[in-house]
């Protein structure tokens, strides 16, 4: 069997194993709610040529119940940790060390927005 399963169950000894796409798919379905919409995001010089990937998606205030969100995950799958900085018209700019070979997810929220 070559597809990857999250959990796996032995059954006849009552056990089950998390595997490593439990723990990546948890970065998703914790953080990123139903009715939030991906939205744009980009490397730029150096991180590009690392290996580095990211998604980042907004949760507007009436999903969250309370502000508009914005959540980014980023897989470093580099042999060392990478600092990246995420910069942001609405808040500025967010540094943060991803560990080597690992998955994070930064969240923060939108300023409100002024009537």
């Amino acid at each position: 069997n070559f597809v990857d399963s999250p959990i796996i169950v032995n059954a006849s000894s009552d056990e089950f194993y998390k595997q490593p796409m439990y723990y990546a798919l948890a970065h998703f379905s914790a953080f990123i709610l139903p009715g939030s919409v991906r939205i744009h995001t980009e490397l730029s010089e150096p991180f590009f040529s690392w290996d580095l990937e990211t998604v980042s998606f907004l949760t507007p205030a009436a999903v969250s119940g309370s502000q508009d969100l914005v959540t980014t995950v980023i897989l470093n799958k580099h042999d060392t940790a990478q600092t990246v900085i995420l910069q942001d018209p609405a808040v500025g700019y967010l540094e943060h060390v991803v560990q080597a070979n690992s998955i994070a997810t930064i969240q923060y929220a939108l300023p409100s927005k002024q009537v």
